[in-house]
């Protein structure tokens, strides 16, 4: 009983430093893919020194960790709240599977949609996969696809909890 009253509170501690580690993979990629953003933020802060904001997104390919460990502790606590009765795990995985589904294709629709506008985007091998993209088969065996948009296919994945 007393382990559930522990995760029967909500936690904006948690939630935030969540968030924290999210920005701080966004940030990281972000700086990956445009390096000359990082460049012109040099310019406001002495280079190579700890107030250089360049040197800590470097750093931010640490929150992938952080950010699935709070989220494993976050939806494992959303089960152990609720009671592990066969109904209740069937309505945490319908819950799961509507909120990430519908925001996985939303998102596979904008990108095909600026494929058209955008010669090059897309590949046109990559599209031979775009069963497995629709079912968020990516990177997992057998099949192996290559996610269309790189990393970006996580955000709707990781962007709740709930």
């Amino acid at each position: 009983m007393a382990v559930q009253q522990q995760f029967e509170t909500f936690s904006p501690v948690l939630h935030s430093l969540r968030g924290c580690a999210a920005v701080a993979v966004l940030l990281f990629h972000w700086e990956q893919y445009f390096p000359a953003g990082g460049q012109w933020l040099q310019q406001f802060f002495p280079a190579q020194t700890l107030l250089d904001p360049t040197i800590y997104i470097g750093f931010g390919w640490m929150g992938v960790p952080l950010f699935f460990i709070l989220s494993g502790w976050l939806l494992g606590a959303q089960v152990i709240v609720n009671s592990t009765l066969v109904f209740s795990l069937r309505r945490f995985w319908l819950r799961r599977v509507l909120r990430i589904y519908p925001a996985v294709w939303f998102e596979l629709a904008v990108l095909l949609l600026l494929a058209g506008l955008i010669p090059g985007l897309i590949t046109p091998a990559a599209y031979e996969t775009l069963p497995l993209q629709v079912l968020l088969w990516v990177n997992l065996p057998p099949f192996m696809a290559e996610p269309l948009n790189f990393h970006w296919w996580t955000l709707p994945v990781d962007s709740r909890y709930g």
